[in-house]
């Protein structure tokens, strides 16, 4: 059978996956194009609304008229994809500025009522006033809305005139906080968060109970958020399922965790930036997880995975929730005075302790499979992190092994003799250890004492070389 054979509705299904991952100029030539092949797949073309009602502005307006009037050529009452990137000159050049924008908003005022999903970028270049009031009039069919504003442009912080029933799913990167009214519907919410917008933000988290997935991004060179805020009442979302908390600033990530009362929540992603200070977090990790899931019973987990890098401490966590922890340690930029660095060693070494001690004391996590992994330096290569523990990273370890006393099964990958001495000289920890999993480079030493640590504890020992460079999976 050839192609123009086959049913119009596998015909449209086929078409409409043809072009769904183009963008912009790719997917214009590509809908053009079909009804160039003969006169049967070009009627078909024409009459299959998917194909024209995704309509990106910055196109030539001829084109613009053209995919709308076949987009109600082929369905009664067509619902609309409209994306603008207002930096977009790839097709209009030579237009001025004042004149796009003014096209920009008034189609968006004539069709707001029709889009169903908008994709909007605005840099300062093209900020109008014109522009910002197409977005005050209601978009009782939007389900889908994502702003990008570049920088600090005046723009209505009510949008929709308040009246976007239908909004699922909304992602916003700018200064501004913005309120479409109330929030039945909102299923997934992804904001950038600062200093001067958190505050409006969680008032628009607050009234949309029925989020499922919420992401929140730190801005870039950030003042960390007010502490004011942690006097404001908890937010509960009964049904939200996914929390991402994304390359935040650590003051800001902590302040803004204990706000949150999640209790069906099954996945927290938490990425951490740290600042090279003295001063202790305010709050610390154990007490930011257990306001987040107020659990008080033991979480069922398979697996925790430990990664010490340089710069860097990754905590994974099996279970529900799942919990993916990432705390970035950069180094100063300024070298720091001797009796200062103390107190930050000091601090820094208190923080990862509490990081990795989190999910046994906050969520009451035994696992019975735990897997750490350290990136091996020469000591002339070493960071303020790693600087920070080498001192005692014996007893940072003692803690660590003993908060989790109902593994079964510990995997060593670039562990060097730390690990191995601290089970050799403590045999209350790990106390239902029974098998013991290594994979390093090559170190007669290493291997030796871990063979004693199988002859102490009666446990079975895999031993397994590996090359430099290569991290071996768990």
């Amino acid at each position: 059978m050839l192609v123009d054979e086959l049913p119009t509705e596998i015909l449209h299904k086929i078409m409409k996956l043809a072009v769904e991952e183009l963008h912009q100029n790719k997917r214009l030539q590509a809908t053009l194009r079909l009804g160039l092949l003969n006169r049967r797949l070009r009627a078909v073309s024409l009459n299959c609304p998917d194909l024209w009602s995704t309509i990106y502005l910055p196109w030539p307006q001829e084109v613009v008229l053209l995919y709308l009037q076949r987009a109600r050529e082929s369905c009664q009452n067509p619902t609309l994809i409209i994306y603008l990137d207002t930096h977009s000159k790839h097709f209009r050049p030579k237009e001025k500025n004042t004149v796009r924008v003014g096209y920009y908003a008034s189609f968006l005022t004539q069709h707001m009522a029709s889009i169903k999903a908008l994709h909007v970028v605005i840099d300062p270049e093209h900020r109008s006033p014109l522009l910002a009031a197409a977005f005050t009039y209601p978009a009782p069919l939007l389900e889908i809305f994502d702003l990008n504003i570049t920088e600090k442009i005046h723009f209505s912080t009510e949008l929709f005139a308040k009246q976007a029933p239908k909004l699922r799913v909304a992602k916003f990167r700018s200064l501004h906080y913005f309120n479409f009214g109330p929030a039945i519907a909102l299923r997934d919410l992804n904001i950038r968060i600062d200093q001067q917008n958190a505050k409006g933000f969680l008032n628009m988290i607050a009234a949309a109970p029925g989020i499922e997935s919420l992401t929140l991004v730190g801005a870039e060179d950030p003042l960390p958020v007010s502490t004011h805020l942690q006097e404001r009442r908890p937010i509960v979302l009964s049904h939200c399922r996914s929390l991402t908390i994304q390359r935040m600033h650590w003051i800001s990530a902590r302040r803004l965790l204990p706000i949150l009362k999640l209790p069906s929540l099954e996945e927290l992603i938490y990425h951490e930036i740290q600042e090279i200070t003295a001063e202790d977090p305010a709050i610390a990790m154990e007490s930011a997880l257990r306001h987040i899931v107020d659990n008080t019973s033991a979480l069922p987990a398979s697996s925790l995975n430990i990664d010490l890098y340089m710069h860097r401490v990754n905590l994974s966590l099996d279970g529900t929730p799942s919990i993916r922890i990432t705390s970035d340690w950069p180094d100063p930029t300024s070298p720091v005075p001797p009796l200062l660095g103390n107190m930050i060693s000091r601090r820094i070494y208190t923080t990862l302790e509490n990081i990795l001690l989190a999910p046994a004391c906050a969520l009451h996590a035994q696992p019975e499979k735990l897997v750490i992994y350290t990136e091996t330096k020469q000591p002339e290569h070493n960071s303020v992190l790693t600087s920070s523990i080498r001192e005692d990273v014996k007893t940072l370890f003692r803690r660590v092994l003993g908060a989790y006393p109902s593994v079964k099964d510990l995997m060593l990958l670039r562990v060097l003799e730390d690990i191995p001495s601290v089970l050799l000289n403590n045999p209350d920890i790990l106390p239902n250890l029974s098998v013991l999993t290594s994979q390093n480079e090559h170190s007669p030493k290493l291997f030796e004492l871990e063979r004693q640590v199988e002859r102490a504890r009666k446990l079975r020992l895999h031993q397994f070389l590996v090359f430099p460079g290569i991290k071996n999976s768990a």
